[in-house]
C-alpha cells in the first residue's frame, strides 16, 4: 500500500497481482506497544527512555529475546526479568525504590494493545473483499479458551477479557495469524 491511506484505498485498487499481505500487529493494526511501554514508565516515575534501555540490556541473551524467540516460559520471562532488572539498576545506579515487575509491565503493554487501529481494519476490509489473503504478524499470540480469564497473578499475554475481545475481532480480518516464535531460526 505504501504511502497510500486506508481512505484511498478505493474500487480503483488492482489486486491482479497482490495475492496476499502480511500485517504487523504492534503498532500497525493495534496501539503502537511503545505508548504502553512509556505510560508504564511514566507510572514508575523513571526518566523517560529508562525501560527502553532496559529492554534492550543484553539484547540477544535478554529474557524478551528469548522468550520472543520461544525459548522460555512465561513464568521464566518474568522471574529472569525481574533478575535482569535488579541488574540493570546496579549498573546503571538507578538509587530510587521503583516497583518494577514484568508481570505488571506485561499487564500494562497487552492492556495498552488492547484497541485496533480503525484505519487498519477498513483498509483489510477492503483488501479481503478484493480476493487479498491477509495475514497477521506477530511475537507472541496467546489465546484462552473463549470462556477462561485468568486472574493477573495467572495471565498470560492476550488473555485477559479485553484482549480475547480483541482476538474475536482480529479473526474476522484476517486469514491466517503468523506467531515470528515459530517462523525465526532459534539463536
Amino acid at each position: 500500500m505504501g504511502a497510500q491511506s486506508s481512505h484511498e484505498l478505493n474500487d480503483n485498487f488492482s489486486a491482479t497481482n497482490v495475492r496476499a499481505v502480511i500485517f504487523d500487529l504492534g503498532g500497525v493494526v493495534v496501539n503502537s506497544p511503545i505508548k504502553a511501554l512509556l505510560d508504564y514508565e511514566a507510572s514508575l516515575n523513571l526518566p523517560k527512555g529508562t525501560l527502553w534501555k532496559f529492554l534492550k540490556y543484553d539484547d540477544s541473551h535478554s529474557s524478551c529475546a528469548t522468550f520472543e524467540r520461544n525459548m522460555i516460559t512465561f513464568k521464566e520471562f518474568c522471574r529472569r526479568t525481574d533478575e535482569q532488572w535488579q541488574d540493570f539498576i546496579e549498573e546503571n545506579r538507578i538509587t530510587e525504590t521503583v516497583k518494577f515487575s514484568a508481570l505488571d509491565m506485561v499487564v500494562a503493554v497487552d492492556k495498552g494493545q488492547s484497541q485496533p487501529v480503525q484505519e487498519m481494519l477498513v483498509a483489510i476490509d477492503k483488501l479481503r473483499k478484493k480476493g487479498v489473503v491477509t495475514m497477521a504478524l506477530t511475537n507472541k499470540w496467546y489465546t484462552c479458551p473463549a470462556d477462561q480469564v485468568l486472574p493477573p497473578a495467572q495471565m498470560l499475554p492476550l488473555c485477559t477479557q479485553e484482549e480475547q475481545q480483541l482476538v474475536k475481532l482480529l479473526k474476522k480480518y484476517f486469514d491466517v495469524f503468523v506467531e515470528s516464535r515459530y517462523a525465526i531460526r532459534r539463536i
